[in-house]
C-alpha cells in the first residue's frame, strides 16, 4: 500500500464526514416517517370497543350480545339476515367496561349480521364492521 499525502487524507476525511452526516440525516428522516405513519395508523384503527361478540340462544330466535368499552360510550346495534337490510336497536345508557344486552324474535334458521355503533362523549363515532352469527 502506499502512504497517502495530507492533502489526499484530509480529501478522504472530508467525504467520510459527508457519508456519516447524509447517513445520519436519511436514518433521522426514516425514523421519524416511521414513528409519524405508525401513530397515523394508531390513532385511525383505535375504537373504544374492545371486544364483541355475538350468538344465538339454544332456541335460535334471540341474539345475545357481549361487549366491552375502554371508554364511556352510548350508541346502538344494527342488526338483520343481510348487512344491507338491518334494524337498530339502542344501546340503553351509556357504557363503560363490559355490557351484554339481547335482541329477540330473529329467525333461527337463517344467519344475521350484527354492527356496533358507538359514539363517545366528544361525539366521534366508531362502528366494528358486520359480525355473522350463525
Amino acid at each position: 500500500m502506499w502512504k497517502k499525502t495530507k492533502e489526499e487524507q484530509k480529501n478522504l476525511d472530508g467525504q467520510v464526514k459527508k457519508f456519516s452526516v447524509i447517513t445520519a440525516l436519511l436514518s433521522a428522516g426514516a425514523l421519524t416517517l416511521v414513528a409519524v405513519t405508525m401513530g397515523y395508523i394508531y390513532i385511525k384503527s383505535w375504537t373504544p370497543i374492545k371486544e364483541f361478540s355475538a350468538k344465538k340462544s339454544a332456541g335460535g330466535t334471540v341474539l345475545e350480545l357481549e361487549f366491552s368499552a375502554k371508554v364511556p360510550v352510548t350508541g346502538y346495534v344494527l342488526y338483520g339476515t343481510n348487512p344491507l337490510a338491518t334494524n337498530k336497536k339502542e344501546i340503553v345508557g351509556e357504557i363503560l367496561g363490559k355490557a351484554q344486552m339481547e335482541i329477540g324474535h330473529v329467525l333461527p334458521e337463517r344467519s344475521h349480521f350484527v354492527n356496533f355503533v358507538t359514539q363517545t362523549s366528544d361525539g366521534k363515532v366508531f362502528e366494528t364492521g358486520f359480525l355473522k352469527v350463525k
